[in-house]
């Protein structure tokens, strides 16, 4: 149940500094009023949608937290250390579903954008860094978790006296805890190469010029990356908190309880990254329009 409410403590903090930096952004963002009405549509749609799938990512947290603190259900409690994955999992489908309704061009007649755009042309170098380093990271302290706990799935052992005496401390990230996390990390990853996909292949919006709408569809690819790059850094950090507060418990001062101590510092300071990165803003519209040439086709239907 502690372990519970400790996790809960992240999803608050990150709620709370969400409401705050959406306040700021709203307040500072250029005006619809100097947008063409299907480019402040377009932007209207990306923003309910990102919000929409923030509270996703906090509400199946918290749900799972709830389901997971109920005595008959050990079996939904070693799901616990994959809740960041599997939120950042809803999360995604909330934008796939938004980049599914996204804003259609209308009426007899519309200009469209002629320009041909690939995934690598739209995700930034610097989140695609952030997002395999976080990844191998992941997997790193999954892997270490796993054989520390061998054999015991979910507990950290001690041997005294040549064998004759065993003790043992829980939770620790071990097998049980993290083939659940390997589970949801792939789900997670297919999830968002999904969501990217309909991010590059969705229509142009209707009277923006090539910058603006590549500066859209960039907004909505940082939305999607950012959540499965946060899900990453708070999935690593709970294994090294917990796994530093068992080792804590478990051994006497020493090497071993100075290696656990740092664990625990390096989760919490992890936790507050995870944070920051998911709170990240989004590329937003300039507050003019970019003079650029373009190359434009008009249909009729």
């Amino acid at each position: 149940m502690a372990a519970s409410l400790l996790l809960l403590v992240p999803a608050v903090l990150f709620a709370t500094v969400g409401l705050v930096v959406l306040v700021v952004l709203t307040l500072t963002a250029r005006p619809d009023h100097t947008l063409a009405s299907e480019v402040a549509s377009a932007r209207r749609h990306g923003l309910v949608t990102s919000v929409l799938a923030a509270t996703a990512f906090v509400a199946t947290i918290a749900f799972l937290i709830a389901l997971a603190s109920r005595p008959s259900d050990g079996y939904v409690r070693l799901w616990q250390g994959a809740l960041p994955l599997v939120g950042a999992v809803v999360a995604l489908l909330v934008l796939a579903l938004g980049e599914l309704t996204w804003p259609r061009p209308r009426g007899l007649q519309r200009q469209v954008n002629l320009n041909p755009r690939t995934m690598g042309d739209l995700v930034p170098q610097t989140w695609t860094r952030i997002l395999a380093g976080l990844a191998v990271l992941t997997l790193a302290v999954i892997g270490f978790g796993w054989w520390a706990a061998h054999p015991y799935g979910h507990s950290l052992t001690r041997v005294h006296a040549g064998g004759l005496r065993v003790e043992s401390a829980s939770p620790f990230p071990g097998s049980d805890y993290g083939l659940p996390q390997l589970v949801a990390l792939g789900v997670a990853l297919l999830a968002l190469y999904g969501v990217l996909r309909l991010v590059v292949l969705r229509p142009a919006v209707v009277r923006s010029d090539v910058a603006t709408d590549n500066r859209l569809r960039a907004a909505s690819v940082v939305r999607a990356t950012r959540v499965v790059v946060s899900a990453l850094a708070l999935t690593a950090a709970g294994n090294l908190f917990f796994g530093g507060t068992t080792g804590l418990r478990l051994y006497d001062p020493g090497w071993q309880q100075n290696i656990s101590a740092a664990a625990m510092l390096l989760g919490a300071a992890l936790g507050v990254l995870g944070i920051l990165l998911v709170l990240t803003p989004a590329p937003r519209l300039p507050k003019t329009d970019p003079v650029v040439p373009q190359a434009r086709e008009t249909t009729s239907s």
